[in-house]
């Protein structure tokens, strides 16, 4: 992503939680992914958009219990972060949680070749959801992996809140989970990284580190406190893998050398 610079993406991407948190238990979704954070998100949906009142935090939280391993690590500020990540994209893909089928349905994302998951007839597989899935060597294995038939019935992920996070959960800890150490530049890449790096989108990538500044500023205001233990017990100052503005030296991971080996969503 040339020209988005590391002092711009980082500060946008960091969740302060206050309080102490629990260490050891997964990521502490529950307590980070709270109420009052999750309404924050679906504030910005106009009242009319067909996906208010169907992004619900229960319907994500009841998705998680099927992907623990999201956002665990041994670091909370490393599951905080990747939280952020999750939900600016999230947020960029959805319209601020407006949206829940992509607007343009005229391709039908059918992919031929795709061995193992064929088209079926009069049915299309444009974005759908919180990461707006889309093609169908995508729907097959999430269907599969996630108990549903995504060949046969993709509208599922739009009209049941739980599989389209969980559609979602599927995608990212398929392809960008492993990955989110490297950075948010890493994490564009991964899911639309084709269409949007390298200048081929620029105010779509400025867009999805603006979702991740509505998170900061919403979570700026509250206090925080001495630093938080990690799993080892041992506390954990200031990491700067996502932040130069400290005293260590500035991380690598957004300068993209390598492109990833994955198929888009």
């Amino acid at each position: 992503m040339d020209g988005v610079k590391p002092s711009i993406l980082i500060p946008l991407l960091l969740i302060i939680a206050a309080g102490e948190l629990i260490v050891g238990q997964n990521c502490g979704c529950a307590y980070i992914v709270s109420e009052e954070f999750f309404g924050g998100l679906t504030s910005h949906a106009n009242p009319s958009c067909e996906g208010n009142g169907f992004y619900t935090r229960d319907a994500f939280m009841n998705a998680w219990q099927s992907y623990p391993g999201f956002a665990e690590s041994p670091s909370i500020d490393d599951s905080k972060r990747e939280i952020a990540a999750f939900f600016a994209h999230v947020s960029h893909e959805t319209t601020r949680m407006c949206f829940k089928d992509q607007a343009d349905k005229s391709n039908p994302y059918c992919d031929p070749n795709a061995q193992g998951y064929p088209c079926t007839p009069g049915k299309t597989y444009y974005g759908r959801g919180p990461l707006q899935i889309s093609w169908n060597y995508n729907y097959g294995p999430a269907g599969q992996e996630i108990g549903f038939d995504g060949l046969n019935w993709p509208e599922g992920v739009s009209t049941d809140a739980i599989i389209s996070f969980k559609t979602a959960l599927w995608f990212w800890m398929r392809n960008v989970h492993g990955i989110i150490g490297q950075g948010f530049g890493a994490t564009i890449r991964a899911i639309n990284g084709v269409l949007e790096c390298g200048g081929g989108n620029p105010d779509a990538v400025n867009d999805r580190i603006h979702g991740g500044k509505l998170h900061r500023k919403k979570q700026q205001r509250k206090k925080r406190r001495k630093p938080l233990a990690d799993a080892r017990g041992k506390g954990r100052e200031d990491e700067n893998r996502w932040d130069d503005g400290g005293s260590k030296t500035p991380p690598t991971p957004f300068n993209l050398v390598q492109e990833a080996s994955y198929q888009g969503k």
